[in-house]
């Protein structure tokens, strides 16, 4: 297929909207504090990844707390992911909401478990959570200087090449 017609057909499904939109769906793993795997209506099992929001990397301090968390709050769960499009790696970004209505996203950020991503604009609120477990000292904010998850991945990467 010439890649004109590839590209068409990708630019007309975003703009339908086919990235966006919801589903619903129960939580079959945790992989990380923001990262989960769902089993959708139809049985296909995708990778959600928390839009908006950055849980410690394997090694950081409270990794294993937030991935506790999100395990004590998600799984098992059906959920509604709300997708707002594709990470690098194809896997869905979206907001996790449980039942009750309750947001995952702002919840681990609240308990001090995740960064709110700079210069993510879709849900201002991450910010404000982030500022008050920051003013409170909650979870990974306990610590005088935690390193945000990108930064710990580019020193690691730059350590494992020297």
């Amino acid at each position: 297929m010439p890649w004109w017609i590839l590209l068409g057909a990708v630019l007309s499904l975003a703009a339908c909207g086919l990235w966006r939109g919801e589903f619903e769906g129960r939580v079959v793993r945790v992989l990380r504090g923001d990262t989960l795997k769902v089993q959708k209506e139809n049985g296909r099992i995708v990778r959600v990844v928390l839009a908006g929001v950055d849980s410690p990397e394997k090694g950081q301090p409270y990794e294993k707390q937030a991935r506790k968390f999100t395990m004590s709050k998600a799984e098992g769960q059906r959920v509604v992911v709300k997708m707002q499009g594709r990470n690098r790696y194809g896997h869905i970004l979206g907001v996790v909401i449980l039942p009750g209505g309750r947001n995952l996203n702002r919840m681990l950020v609240e308990e001090g478990l995740a960064w709110a991503v700079p210069d993510y604009d879709e849900d201002p609120k991450l910010r404000e959570l982030e500022a008050r477990a920051r003013r409170f000292r909650k979870g990974l904010w306990r610590s005088d200087a935690p390193v945000p998850p990108w930064q710990y991945l580019r020193k690691k990467t730059w350590r494992d090449h020297d």
